[in-house]
């Protein structure tokens, strides 16, 4: 199964890159995204999905240099269903996304509540402005 994606998401773990045989860079990501949806008039969590992600080339490196654990990011690609069978015999999937696209929207470290003086948070202050 072949989908185009465009999915937001936390880093799972810092990502890795490595050269494979030709010279060519391939970096590795994942990313979980929650979704929420709304349930008799309150919005709920739903479960957690996990998406593999391959970079290649300059943007996996730039990515694998810039990015860590807990970054928020944005990815665009062609999205692939795998099938494989575990050790004990089970059928399983994964999500396997191929990026095209891929760029930090904020780091776990600009998400810290930083106190604005008056008691609240800086993102409390930014909200509280908005037009939206």
């Amino acid at each position: 199964m072949l989908a185009q994606l465009t999915v937001q998401g936390f880093l799972t773990d810092k990502p890795e890159t490595r050269t494979i045989s030709n010279g060519n860079t391939v970096t590795s990501a994942s990313i979980a995204y929650t979704p929420r949806v709304k349930v008799g008039g309150e919005w709920q969590d739903s479960d957690t999905m996990f998406i593999r992600v391959t970079i290649w080339g300059k943007d996996g490196e730039m990515l694998a240099h810039k990015a860590d654990k807990g970054d928020l990011v944005t990815a665009s690609g062609d999205l692939i269903q795998e099938s494989y069978k575990t050790k004990a015999g089970e059928e399983r999937s994964s999500l396997k996304l191929t990026a095209k696209t891929i760029g930090i929207v904020s780091t776990k470290a600009d998400r810290q509540v930083v106190s604005n003086g008056g008691g609240g948070s800086i993102m409390d202050t930014i909200q509280a402005a908005a037009p939206f």
